[in-house]
């Protein structure tokens, strides 16, 4: 080998060792944001019990010390003490956690992480039909719509943001609604789709900047509708008390039996077809009160009357359901 061609090697090595130290003595050097503290949310619920985790991955935590402040305090203190529980505050009362982790090696780094609490309800109203004064809560039914409408608190500091000041995002059983998603639409309208056992609105919601988000989901149980039987009076109008039952006995010479579509599709009751029989023959209504049929009794003679409704609604959101019952005169 030449000596000239051996200097040039030499010259190589020289340099390649000279670029070599600065990576070595870099890899010594530790930033404060080698530890995470990490947590499944930034925004808990208020009062909700959270759990935070230091990670560092330049050494092993399960032999380091690591401290844990709240809001400044000393809270605990140990050798793998990597986890630590907390009881955030209400809601816009931040509260301030910083991990301290001291290596085997010596090293000390450190982590602070802000919390602050968001509240957020769904409810939902579906659009079924009930009768006046009804105590219950109409339910959800397969191609009837539902409203699903987020009430958030969000508070920064001594600011309460306003719910139209918020930005949403809204899923209907997994699938985006872009155009019901932005700033102000905390309600979203949807239409259970038939096959469904449940309905699932999610949403995400999110201040301007984007320094609180929270997200929540609801579960709505889609039923099916039912037609129940009432006696209706001309003068003094349904008695809603009282359900009629599948075998009654009348006593009077007429009877005027009101049937209600419970939870059919509020919209398309007004344009369904009620369709009445006795004993499979049709039986004539009022086109004003097609939901309600007179029965007289034939001369004296008794007898048995099977009443059969059949209610139908037609459309995109079309909807059938029928019921019987059976009079004794």
């Amino acid at each position: 080998m030449s000596i000239t061609y051996k200097k040039i090697i030499m010259e190589i090595t020289v340099i390649l060792l000279f670029l070599t130290i600065p990576l070595i003595a870099s890899a010594q050097v530790f930033s404060p944001t080698d530890l995470i503290i990490s947590a499944d949310t930034q925004n808990p619920e208020p009062n909700e019990e959270v759990t935070v985790q230091a990670e560092y991955y330049l050494s092993d935590t399960s032999r380091a010390t690591v401290s844990w402040y709240k809001n400044g305090q000393l809270q605990s203190q140990g050798t793998g003490n990597i986890a630590f529980t907390f009881m955030a505050g209400d809601v816009g009362e931040q509260t301030s956690i910083r991990a301290v982790l001291v290596t085997q090696e010596g090293t000390t780094v450190s982590q602070t992480r802000n919390f602050t609490p968001v509240a957020l309800n769904l409810v939902w109203e579906a659009q079924t039909n009930v009768p006046p004064f009804y105590k219950g809560k109409a339910l959800s039914t397969n191609n009837s719509p539902l409203r699903v409408v987020a009430l958030p608190r969000f508070e920064s500091g001594s600011i309460k943001l306003s719910p139209n000041e918020l930005f949403y995002e809204w899923f209907h059983n997994g699938n985006q609604l872009t155009e019901q998603s932005g700033k102000g639409k905390n309600y979203v309208d949807v239409i259970n789709v038939s096959g469904f056992g449940e309905s699932v609105v999610s949403v995400t919601v999110l201040s301007p900047g984007k320094s609180l988000v929270t997200q929540k989901s609801i579960s709505i149980p889609v039923t099916q509708p039912e037609i129940y039987f009432y006696e209706f009076d001309p003068l003094n109008g349904t008695n809603y008390r009282n359900a009629l039952g599948e075998n009654i006995t009348v006593t009077q010479s007429q009877i005027n039996i009101k049937g209600e579509p419970y939870f059919a599709n509020k919209e398309r009751l007004s344009e369904s077809r009620y369709t009445w029989t006795a004993n499979n023959q049709p039986l004539a209504t009022d086109s004003e009160t097609p939901d309600v049929v007179t029965l007289v009794r034939n001369g004296g003679d008794g007898g048995r009357l099977i009443v059969r409704l059949l209610v139908e609604s037609f459309g995109s959101m079309a909807q059938g359901l029928q019921k019987a019952l059976t009079l004794t005169f």
